[in-house]
């Protein structure tokens, strides 16, 4: 009967400890679910991306070789000068406005499906910082529940303010590169400014391409355009072969157009131009449309 009793006064702690568990392994599981559909659909858009870009290709190559085409009748017809002028000048098939126009289209679609894409990337990426937190917490349930006993009260006082002090490190150790980018997203720009400067600091913080990055733009966050402009150039100079460069001489550029210097921004793109021409499409359009907004000659 004694056995009995002890039983009893402990089986609702260890309903309480399998309702924690059970809980904490629902929410990863619907987590994880919800990963595996974002990726799956991010896979399909990159396929659809990768198919409008080759009928893209396929269709540019119909238009010169239409245009070639159109250019020999134009010259080898040219004693029919009084009627040819008028039916082939430039297209003898009236194929070229058509195919003009559908490049047009599948270019538009394809911008869409990319920022679709980019959409889908940023969700999964999301889902698995959820995921990861999720862990974390259950794991941090397991070890704080575990040590758990039938001592008295009196002793288990001493242990948990112990342990209440112990997460004080995990605020410095939350002083993490994703800790600063969720921040950032949360407009906290002062807070990011702090983690990144704390990064930085370290040895291998130093060297990171994405620590710099959040400085800068945590910086720019905060309206500090001349400072962040600085912290953009920093990265050219600290990193000039970072597939991040392109992109740091842009955030050069846009911080000094905002800070009212039309003229250095120019310069800045100008050495962007001159120094990565083969940047991706997406800085090269960004760099275009800055190029204009800051009346560059």
């Amino acid at each position: 009967m004694l056995f009995f009793d002890t039983r009893v006064v402990k089986q609702p702690e260890y309903l309480s400890y399998k309702k924690l568990f059970r809980g904490t392994l629902l929410g990863v599981f619907l987590l994880s679910g919800g990963i595996t559909n974002n990726a799956l659909a991010q896979d399909v858009s990159s396929r659809d991306v990768i198919s409008l870009q080759n009928q893209i290709e396929s269709l540019k190559a119909q238009v010169s070789q239409l245009q070639q085409t159109t250019s020999f009748s134009g010259n080898s017809d040219r004693h029919t000068k009084s009627n040819s002028n008028n039916k082939s000048s430039g297209d003898p098939s009236g194929l070229l406005p058509e195919l003009l126009t559908r490049v047009n289209n599948l270019e538009d679609q394809q911008r869409v499906m990319r920022g679709q894409l980019d959409d889908l990337t940023n969700q999964v990426q999301t889902k698995i910082d959820l995921l990861n937190k999720k862990i974390d917490d259950a794991n941090f349930a397991a070890g704080g529940n575990g040590g758990g006993s039938t001592a008295p009260a009196a002793k288990a006082a001493p242990v948990e303010s112990a342990s209440s002090e112990t997460p004080k490190p995990a605020s410095s150790a939350g002083d993490s590169l994703k800790d600063g980018q969720q921040a950032l997203l949360g407009k906290n720009y002062s807070q990011a400014e702090s983690i990144a400067r704390n990064i930085i600091a370290t040895p291998q913080g130093k060297k990171s391409v994405p620590a710099h990055f959040l400085l800068a733009q945590s910086l720019a966050g905060q309206q500090r355009y001349k400072d962040a402009s600085v912290g953009y150039f920093d990265i050219y100079k600290k990193f000039p072969d970072s597939t991040r460069a392109p992109e740091a001489l842009l955030g050069v550029g846009i911080t000094l157009l905002k800070n009212g210097d039309s003229a250095a921004s120019c310069q800045a793109l100008n050495l962007l131009n001159s120094k990565y021409p083969n940047a991706s499409s997406r800085i090269k359009n960004a760099a275009t449309s800055l190029h204009k907004k800051a009346k560059c000659s």
